[in-house]
């Protein structure tokens, strides 16, 4: 997987932390005890996650400042205590070990005068998707499942394997597949299941306007994109093709990718996220 892939995926977890994670307190002691740079905003604090069923504790800042400030004032912080910083795939994540932990210090670029939000994660594993992926991702025959489980409300698609899974404890999760079959028939059996179990197709993305849509875009079968809605739950489903358009070097005939978000449009900034209440 390229970097640039590995980082749009890491990118989408915390996203999806962020957005939907109302966090309960994972009671990691180096995260509470964590210095941060001057004039930081704590928005949630120690929060609970779960990625291929490894539990990791995380926290976000919003912090003034460059990335390269905040990375050089962690680096300094993390080395003091005894962290080690190690290889890294992208520039915009840093990764310390310290023992049988891994730290994860990741700064999005610094607009004008707007801060940069910074994630802090600690796991007992490492969370490197490149290493997670590599064995599995695109492989042929197509490979088994990874480790974790599936979202309980929502049948798969038959034979379909799982490559990543992350839950948080607010409801929300993001799993990513993939499956023997063109994005149509992965958006039909998705239809079919959602509507028979109560969720209703929000129509800037039902069916009939994404047929209109898709001509005009000329990638008709190269991909879908679902969106339902069930009382206060949503559920976003993007099925693309693994053809050479997008996977080139790796494609696998009529193989799909398909990345299934939950409750990841909840409200970013609650007034039980901010300054780490609960």
């Amino acid at each position: 997987m390229s970097k640039n892939a590995s980082l749009v995926i890491f990118l989408i977890i915390l996203f999806l932390a962020a957005g939907i994670l109302n966090p309960a307190r994972a009671t990691e002691p180096e995260l509470w005890h964590l210095s941060s740079p001057a004039n930081s905003e704590v928005v949630w604090q120690d929060g609970l996650m779960e990625v291929n069923g490894i539990k990791a504790s995380a926290t976000h800042l919003r912090t003034p400042g460059s990335s390269e400030e905040i990375f050089k004032f962690y680096q300094d912080t993390l080395t003091k205590q005894g962290w080690e910083a190690k290889d890294s795939q992208t520039r915009d994540i840093k990764v310390f070990n310290k023992k049988d932990k891994f730290m994860y210090v990741m700064a999005t670029p610094t607009l004008k005068n707007v801060p940069s939000q910074v994630y802090l994660i600690i796991s007992p594993k490492d969370l490197a998707l490149c290493n997670m992926f590599k064995d599995d991702f695109m492989k042929e025959p197509i490979a088994e499942d990874a480790s974790g489980r599936d979202l309980v409300d929502l049948a798969r698609y038959p034979a379909s394997k799982r490559r990543l899974n992350i839950f948080t404890p607010d409801q929300g999760a993001l799993l990513i597949y993939e499956a023997e079959a063109t994005p149509s028939e992965v958006a039909k059996f998705y239809r079919a299941a959602l509507k028979g179990s109560g969720w209703q197709e929000d129509p800037t993305l039902n069916e009939e306007t994404m047929q209109k849509m898709l001509p005009k875009l000329q990638v008709k079968d190269m991909f879908a994109i679902l969106l339902y809605h069930r009382g206060d739950d949503a559920i976003l489903i993007n099925v693309a093709s693994a053809g050479k358009e997008l996977f080139p070097g790796q494609h696998r005939g009529s193989r799909s990718l398909v990345v299934i978000t939950k409750n990841m449009f909840k409200e970013f900034d609650s007034s039980l996220n901010k300054k780490g209440e609960r």
